[in-house]
């Protein structure tokens, strides 16, 4: 896309009186990583979050996630 065509095709997220029209929430996506991506999609540069805050989030999100742990439990053991 050139230039034009992208300011364009930004525009179309903008409507009826500026506001902004945002993706909806995955079904398998957490009400406050949801939360996170519209703070981070505001139009307001200084109301986004900055990266070290989305860090922290994400370090404090990720606090005891073991990935084996979640791989246990998609184990489906046949019951005869």
């Amino acid at each position: 896309m050139n230039d034009e065509q992208v300011i364009e095709n930004a525009g179309h997220y903008y409507r009826n009186d500026n506001k902004q029209i945002y993706l909806p929430q995955h079904v398998n996506c957490p009400n406050e990583i949801y939360d996170l991506m519209l703070e981070c999609w505001n139009r307001t540069e200084c109301e986004r979050p900055s990266f070290r805050e989305i860090q922290m989030f994400l370090q404090r999100k990720n606090m005891g996630y073991n990935p084996k742990d979640e791989k246990m439990n998609q184990i489906k053991v046949p019951i005869c």
